[in-house]
């Protein structure tokens, strides 16, 4: 009897261990529109893994939160990794954006576009605007798929990452999700000559054809360094924020001005510009809501994307806003009364939808700044489930 049993035991252990052995080697292969895992690397993180999606690879970590809540991905911005969103081996998890928002029930998702750091094993410096908004939404789907989540997903835009708003937009209904709101965390909209990008002047190409990183690193350093004093301990140190946390950009991601870097300089391309981003299709545009820094000066473009973050946006969000609420209604059935509600209403919507937060560019580094983010995004959310009501009230 005690032989049958062993024997049972060591089959059932085997059994499982070929179920997990299956699991692993699906989930190195998913695919979805191009999207599969790919061989991990020794200077992955615990939870990470490279997924190539349309062509380009990218660095994602996810956390499993409420499958009904919203999904909610973060986009670094230049030459940063997501990993500013979520942290290191070692730091305190609460210093980070991800620990909070899991905290608030959402899954969380951070993408790495790819940019010249040791986790990616070779550069891409024809990247695009485009191929970055499809390669996010394909990331997107592969997850909410694999892990049941709502299709109504939030997108949480640092700094550059603003760019992608029309290109993700479009990219994810063709897949088939919704994009609830589109959180512009100090970002810059890809409208060209809205923010002074006279800084890329003296950016240069470098030999692997990207942008250098070199001359904006002392003002990141200097950023964090004012995040660790508001919270009154080092956040992630320097060493590791310079090697572990950034990297050369594809230079058409660096787009201000309508520019492309051609034959060693800057030259603006406005037909190539706009054809990349969307940005002058106001229908291609989801619905946006702003979180910025105040109270501490930055390098001129940070402190315009800080400043002018709510003029920068508005006239997008009050499209949005009056489309959100008036689809679908007869407004010639509109009272004077309604119609003036409706107008204040839209008017207010830019106002309603920006919070602000005491740091630098980077106000969501370090826990005060990481809490009041998550929590601000979840009010942000319930502004646009309060839209949403007044429009089947109209």
């Amino acid at each position: 009897m005690k032989k049958i049993i062993g024997m049972i035991a060591i089959l059932l252990f085997m059994l499982s261990s070929m179920l997990v052995y299956a699991d692993t080697i699906k989930d190195q292969n998913s695919t979805n529109n191009g999207g599969k895992i790919v061989t991990a690397n020794q200077y992955l993180y615990p939870g990470e893994k490279i997924i190539k999606a349309d062509g380009y690879p990218a660095l994602v970590k996810f956390i499993k939160g409420n499958p009904n809540k919203p999904l909610i991905i973060f986009i670094p911005g230049y030459a940063s990794l997501a990993r500013l969103s979520y942290g290191f081996p070692g730091c305190k998890e609460n210093d980070f954006l991800s620990y909070w928002l899991h905290k608030e029930g959402y899954s969380f998702l951070g993408i790495s576009y790819p940019v010249k750091n040791k986790v990616f094993s070779k550069v891409y410096p024809d990247f695009t605007v485009t191929e970055w908004g499809k390669q996010t939404a394909d990331i997107a789907k592969l997850f909410v798929d694999k892990y049941k989540l709502n299709k109504h997903i939030i997108v949480a835009a640092w700094s550059m990452g603003g760019r992608i708003a029309p290109s993700i937009n479009i990219a994810a209904k063709k897949e088939g999700l919704n994009i609830k709101l589109f959180v512009a965390l100090s970002s810059i909209p890809p409208i060209p000559g809205f923010t002074d990008m006279s800084f890329m002047n003296g950016i240069r190409l470098t030999p692997k054809g990207l942008a250098d990183m070199a001359p904006l690193i002392p003002w990141f350093i200097k950023c964090i360094k004012i995040q660790d004093n508001i919270n009154g301990h080092i956040i992630i140190p320097s060493n590791i924020y310079k090697t572990q946390f950034m990297g050369d950009t594809p230079t058409n991601l660096m787009v201000g001005k309508g520019s492309r870097f051609i034959n060693g300089k800057w030259t603006r391309n406005y037909n190539a510009y706009l054809s990349d981003t969307s940005a002058l299709n106001l229908k291609d545009y989801p619905l946006v809501g702003i979180i910025h820094d105040v109270g501490i000066y930055n390098l001129p473009v940070a402190t315009q994307a800080s400043i002018f973050n709510q003029s920068n946006w508005g006239f997008i969000i009050e499209h949005n806003i009056f489309n959100l609420i008036t689809r679908g209604n007869n407004l010639n059935k509109l009272t004077p009364a309604e119609w003036k509600k409706l107008t204040k209403t839209v008017n207010d919507a830019p106002n309603n939808m920006t919070k602000t937060i005491h740091g630098t560019h980077f106000f969501f580094v370090g826990e005060k700044g990481a809490k009041a983010t998550a929590k601000d995004i979840s009010i942000l959310i319930s502004k646009v489930n309060n839209y949403k009501k007044y429009s089947r009230h109209i």
